[in-house]
């Protein structure tokens, strides 16, 4: 039996940076990448993961989702968005700075 771990590849991009790249039959799995975190960081990712029953690699996948999200529809279209809480007639608006 053969196992996708049997066949991936691990190549280093060519830029030197410290991400690693996963191939499987010349298609890209995943990237390994190391970031430096603070403290409550860390402890924010650890926490959202044990809610959620996921992994801390699952919930900053989420996390760049939802900040590509609004970045490009925010930060760059000088808009705003807004969270409505309909429960309580709440709304925040939330805007980039910078």
């Amino acid at each position: 039996m053969l196992h996708i771990s049997d066949t991936l590849i691990h190549a280093r991009l060519a830029t030197g940076s410290s991400a690693r790249h996963d191939y499987y039959e010349g298609i890209m799995m995943s990237t390994r990448l190391s970031v430096n975190i603070n403290d409550e960081t860390e402890a924010a990712l650890r926490e959202l993961a044990a809610r959620r029953g996921t992994s801390v690699t699952e919930i900053v996948r989420r996390a760049v989702s939802v900040y590509k999200l609004v970045e490009d529809e925010v930060g760059q279209n000088k808009k705003t968005l807004q969270l409505v809480d309909s429960k309580n007639d709440v709304v925040t608006t939330l805007a980039m700075i910078g």
